[in-house]
């Protein structure tokens, strides 16, 4: 694993004293969880040991006790907590998007929320700014109510307010919607923000005119709905075939009673000659008699048991409707610009500046 680079000890003294956690009486913001006294202790206690473990370069163990502290109680100063040791540990993505999150929280509660002055949210800025050009970030524009996935991961569902964080490089984005799924490539490059439209007429998007591959499965795909129903009408399957193996096995114990009825051994008068008597063919008689009922009792079971299956089945083949295909004709290439976003945020003001090519 590389190793982040290198960092003055008076710039982590600096940045250690940008994490901060809260007294009861300045957590009190939209952003903080009402939370018990003790709650509040051991949500302290993990901070502080994250803090020491920041100062002591031991970045991932930071990461871990501040993680459990936001866990324990999330304040407005957990984003920017985890932002600031993920820029540390070269996971910029992440550190953009808490950092980003926490600069938002500012903007609307001002930073005495955060216990913070301007020149401290100014540091935090910077961060962010820095964290914001090593990484790569998409700005899509779908469908309300499409779901988006990027290389298979759950983004979240349409409209999106902010650009996605990515890293850089190629990505392919898929947003399904009640009326297919819309898929599109895209490549971006450290510090470009790369629009993606998805139409709401066009149920199949390929990035740069190439059409994908089929989606990765999702809930209620045809591929989980045809083993569903495999599955289950093999079980209704063997289920019957059980049955009929039973009443064939029944069939042969009735012939091998009738066989003994007809025997020398056996006294006149037919099976109630046995009544009372426990000679051999009695007995005999009497087990395969046994044996023929259990027969038919588990071998009604079965098939109780397969049609029951097999209604199921049935009755999932036609609630359960696959999704629908993609039509090949519907290909467009994506047309797309990069540019290179510069963001500003601050106490009282927001904006972002756009250099690039259109």
């Amino acid at each position: 694993m590389r190793r982040p680079p290198s960092r003055p000890t008076s710039l982590l003294t600096a940045l250690a004293g940008l994490l901060l956690f809260p007294s009861i009486a300045s957590a009190q913001s939209p952003t903080t969880d009402l939370a018990s006294p003790a709650a509040l202790r051991e949500a302290e206690q993990r901070f502080e040991e994250g803090k020491a473990l920041f100062g002591q370069r031991r970045f991932s163990e930071a990461h871990l006790k501040f993680s459990q502290a936001c866990a324990v109680h999330r304040t407005i100063n957990c984003p920017k907590n985890l932002g600031l040791v993920e820029f540390e540990l070269g996971r910029f993505v992440d550190s953009a998007t808490h950092l980003r999150e926490f600069l938002q929280s500012v903007r609307a509660s001002g930073p005495a929320a955060a216990g913070m002055d301007a020149d401290q949210v100014a540091q935090v800025q910077k961060k962010y700014t820095e964290a914001f050009v090593r990484c790569g970030h998409i700005e899509v524009s779908a469908p309300a109510g499409a779901r988006l996935f990027i290389e298979g991961r759950a983004i979240g569902t349409a409209p999106f307010t902010d650009t996605i964080d990515v890293p850089a490089g190629e990505h392919t984005l898929e947003a399904y919607t009640d009326h297919g799924i819309m898929r599109q490539t895209v490549k971006v490059g450290p510090g470009e923000v790369a629009p993606v439209r998805f139409g709401a007429s066009d149920p199949v998007a390929g990035g740069e005119g190439k059409r994908q591959g089929p989606p990765p499965d999702q809930p209620g795909s045809s591929s989980a709905r045809t083993i569903t129903l495999v599955s289950m009408y093999g079980v209704a399957l063997i289920g019957a075939g059980i049955g009929v193996g039973l009443l064939v096995h029944g069939e042969a114990r009735s012939s091998d009673a009738d066989n003994i009825r007809s025997g020398r051994d056996f006294p006149p008068g037919g099976s109630s000659a046995c009544t009372g008597i426990s000679s051999d063919p009695c007995a005999q008689l009497r087990s395969l008699a046994d044996t023929y009922d259990n027969d038919r009792k588990w071998a009604t079971v079965s098939f109780i048991g397969a049609g029951v299956v097999a209604a199921a089945a049935t009755t999932v083949f036609f609630l359960w409707r696959p999704p629908p295909r993609e039509d090949p004709s519907r290909t467009r290439s994506s047309e797309r610009t990069t540019g290179r976003v510069v963001p500003l945020v601050s106490p009282g003001m927001g904006g972002v500046g756009y250099v690039g090519s259109f």
